[in-house]
C-alpha cells in the first residue's frame, strides 16, 4: 500500500537538497575563485550624472528643538566596479546622535540618492535624498519607531 501524506515527498526533496549541497561544496572546493554575481539592482550604471555623489560630503540634520541644522558628520562616497561605497571620515560624539557603522544599498541616478545606514545602538536608518543642486542633496532619514528626520548633504570636495 503506498504511503500517504506529504512526509515522503518532503523526505525525497530533502535527499535531493542534500545531494545538491554536496555537489556545490565539491564545486566550490575545486574552483575556489568562483564568486557570486552582484544583483543588478545594487549596481549603478556608469553615467556622468550618477557620479554627482562621488566625493566628500558633510551631513546635517535639522534639530527639532532649535530648528537649526546640526553637523552630523563627513562622509566619503566612492565607486569601484560600478558599485558605490560610503564611509565616515568624521562623526561627532553626541548623546542624541547614533553614528553610522555601515552604509549599504547605495543608489543614485543623479537626481536622487538613497542608502541604508546601520548605526550604533543597533538602529538603522533609510535615507532618501533629492538633488537641490550639484553640491547639495536634501531629504529624510527614517528609523523604525522614531520620527522622520530632515537631513541635507553638502559636497565639500
Amino acid at each position: 500500500m503506498p504511503r500517504k501524506g506529504i512526509g515522503p515527498l518532503l523526505l525525497m526533496w530533502g535527499t535531493y537538497a542534500a545531494s545538491l549541497a554536496a555537489i556545490l561544496t565539491v564545486v566550490f572546493i575545486v574552483f575556489p575563485n568562483i564568486k557570486p554575481v552582484q544583483k543588478a539592482e545594487h549596481v549603478s550604471q556608469s553615467a556622468a550624472k550618477d557620479d554627482l555623489i562621488l566625493g566628500t560630503w558633510q551631513q546635517y540634520g535639522l534639530n527639532p528643538t532649535t530648528q537649526q541644522w546640526d553637523y552630523w558628520g563627513t562622509f566619503i562616497v566612492a565607486k569601484a566596479n560600478g558599485i558605490y561605497t560610503m564611509s565616515p571620515s568624521e562623526q561627532p560624539e553626541t548623546p542624541y546622535l547614533a553614528n553610522s557603522i555601515g552604509i549599504f544599498d547605495i543608489q543614485s541616478d543623479g537626481d536622487t540618492w538613497s542608502f541604508d545606514s546601520k548605526q550604533t545602538g543597533g538602529t538603522a536608518s533609510i535615507f532618501n535624498l533629492k538633488r537641490a543642486s550639484d553640491t547639495e542633496f536634501e531629504g529624510t532619514a527614517s528609523s523604525a519607531g522614531l520620527p522622520m528626520t530632515l537631513t541635507k548633504w553638502i559636497k565639500v570636495q
